[in-house]
């Protein structure tokens, strides 16, 4: 079995278990998730891995979204306190367009930029669903990009998205503080 199939069973694995959570306990939202792994599959998986990687983590999850007016995915709750918890996805074309990363096997070799423009503009774009809560707020990023691996784990990159070095995540200062929550003071 090659990584491929692994992914593939692992993001399947978790589009199932996010699935049946959604049938035992908000049923309101089923139908609309089974329309986005139709109109936009990889923010549905993206979706779904967020919702498996909370469960296997012990975090008590009650869907939160209201899809007529959107607003974070989750609320969460464990021994540590509760927390808002929002999923989204860098989408493959944009992480390429971006990056200069092709997405896939590359037949010769290539430069590639980082994405750190790219991951605070989603941040700050997600900023809005967050802002109305107390609870610390996490912004789960995902992507289904080949190259995410490379390009998600350069420590300064991360480091630049979250100390804002070079420019700041969100426009407004009260909303800054609830892009992201990592004991920081904004």
């Amino acid at each position: 079995m090659n990584n491929d199939n692994l992914i593939t069973l692992s993001v399947t694995n978790a589009v199932e278990s996010y699935k049946q959570f959604l049938k035992d306990s908000c049923s309101i939202h089923i139908k609309s998730y089974e329309d986005r792994l139709k109109s936009n599959p990889e923010g549905a998986h993206v979706e779904a891995v967020c919702y498996l990687t909370l469960k296997r983590n012990d975090i008590k999850i009650n869907k939160l979204e209201d899809s007529s007016a959107g607003g974070p995915d989750f609320f969460c709750s464990s021994t540590s306190g509760d927390l808002i918890v929002e999923a989204t996805v860098l989408q493959k074309d944009a992480v390429t367009e971006h990056s200069g990363f092709p997405d896939g096997v590359a037949e010769k070799t290539f430069g590639f930029n980082d994405i750190v423009e790219l991951v605070r503009t989603k941040v700050s774009s997600k900023a809005g669903q967050v802002a109305n809560h107390s609870c610390p707020r996490i912004v789960f990023i995902g992507t289904e990009h080949s190259g995410s691996d490379i390009l998600l784990v350069r420590h300064t990159a991360v480091e630049d998205i979250f100390t804002s070095r070079t420019k700041n995540i969100c426009s407004d200062r009260n909303a800054k503080s609830s892009c992201y929550h990592y004991n920081r003071s904004c």
